[in-house]
């Protein structure tokens, strides 16, 4: 062979030649097309969330399976997550979720929007599979602005690391329900195109400032070898002893006609406050916690009754629910516009009034009695009831 024949072929045959690179899109573009390769991949993760609003970091671990079905129209794969907590599956008709510590189970849809509050899930929204959807969305290369590329090395492997704003509704893996821009850091090891890092970076405007909301999702331990048997995605997988209606323990309240516990609780007016202090009104109870979507949507309609029901001798109380930080929660209530008064320390007692989600409202009679209540954001159902009770 030629000198300058064996040249050419050096450059331009081997794998790995610096020459023709792809570019910063074609690169992630590939790594998509890899990614579609894989009919079953196993890995685990850990997640790790931040909202400055609440001023904690939320970790989850576990691992997560997928495998692809292309019967399923929302995701074209199945999955089943595993994690301390529970377990949760999905066949390409339902989802499971199986409750470890009380042994129960629920089944919803994958993609579940009711009442203007979607269930979100990190180890999918965060996942390797959400990841292959967006990067095989050609919706998802024409809506990219500000890429960035750089390559970097770390215990002698490469990298690509990969930085853009984009729209959140087309790496949304449910595509309904969310609005607003992303930063988008992604880092793909170069040797087999698998993700290790994944973050989403967002400003929430406030009147005065903005909030930051931020998740990075790390991968690891990849297994390719693992393919799970078709009956592990069916619910009669599910153990017997597992009960099937705890989830409408989340929807129980205290029965009407039965007397409102007491309680006392700070306001955050460094006040102390107690139920007996409204006898001979009608108290308005509204457990909420921050972030809550459906507690946000409640807002205006409790701003209205707060305002329309003054002179009727009713009282708003909204109570915060799992969170220590008083100035948060103070800044909070102002920034979203909350006229009516807020109390705090609302995990005292929400095992007393049987709260398990969030909002719940309780409206209590001058006697003490409770005479209405409701799980839920639904501004009419709750606009009914203090029409027909109060008069």
């Amino acid at each position: 062979m030629k000198p300058y024949y064996f040249l050419l072929f050096i450059l331009f045959i081997l794998p790995g030649c610096n020459y023709n690179k792809m570019s910063p899109i074609e690169e992630l573009k590939q790594a998509g097309h890899d990614m579609r390769q894989y009919d079953n991949i196993e890995y685990s993760y850990l997640i790790k969330t931040y909202f400055s609003y609440v001023g904690d970091t939320i970790a989850l671990k576990g691992r997560m399976y997928f495998e692809t079905n292309m019967e399923d129209s929302a995701l074209h794969m199945n999955f089943y997550h595993k994690s301390n907590d529970g377990d949760n599956f999905y066949n390409g008709k339902y989802l499971i979720s199986l409750h470890k510590t009380d042994s129960f189970a629920m089944k919803k849809p994958l993609c579940d929007y009711e009442g203007g509050h979607m269930t979100a899930y990190p180890f999918l929204e965060f996942s390797f599979g959400a990841i292959k959807l967006f990067l095989n969305d050609t919706n998802f290369y024409s809506g990219i602005d500000s890429l960035q590329r750089k390559s970097i090395e770390y215990k002698g492997k490469g990298y690509s690391s990969f930085s853009f704003w984009i729209n959140k509704e087309i790496i949304n893996t449910y595509k309904v329900g969310v609005k607003g821009k992303a930063k988008v850091k992604l880092i793909i090891r170069k040797s087999d195109n698998l993700p290790v890092f994944y973050s989403q970076y967002q400003e929430l405007k406030r009147k005065d400032h903005n909030d930051i909301f931020y998740v990075e999702s790390k991968f690891s331990k990849y297994s390719f070898d693992k393919d799970y048997p078709d009956s592990v995605f069916s619910i009669e997988s599910v153990p017997d002893y597992y009960s099937w209606d705890k989830y409408k323990m989340f929807k129980r309240t205290l029965p009407a006609q039965s007397i409102a516990p007491e309680w006392e609780l700070p306001s955050l007016n460094d006040d102390t406050i107690s139920l007996s202090d409204f006898k001979g009104k009608y108290v308005l109870l509204d457990f909420w916690f921050i972030g809550c979507g459906a507690c946000i949507q409640s807002i205006p309609v409790l701003n209205k009754i707060y305002a329309d029901y003054k002179n009727k001798e009713v009282v708003v109380l909204g109570i915060n629910c799992f969170n220590d930080h008083k100035e948060k929660i103070s800044k909070y209530c102002d920034e979203l516009g909350m006229k009516y008064p807020n109390l705090w320390k609302g995990e005292n007692i929400t095992d007393k009034y049987s709260v398990k989600a969030a909002p719940v409202f309780y409206l209590i009679d001058p006697n003490g009695t409770i005479i209405y209540s409701q799980v839920g954001h639904n501004s009419k159902k709750l606009l009914n009831a203090l029409k027909k009770f109060v008069k």
